[in-house]
């Protein structure tokens, strides 16, 4: 994949490709991403050593 053809510029909408349920991709396929939920992070929580 070309990431020149990825738009990573802040404001962008979050994309995903979809690597299961036998999904088989080849060349390019910065087309092929389909629109995601944004991740949430878990608060980290410090562990005392």
């Amino acid at each position: 994949m070309n990431l020149a053809d990825i738009n990573f510029t802040n404001g962008q909408p979050v994309k995903r490709l979809t690597l299961t349920s036998g999904a088989i991709y080849a060349g390019n396929v910065a087309a092929q991403f389909q629109s995601a939920e944004r991740f949430v992070f878990l608060e980290a929580t410090p562990v005392a050593p």
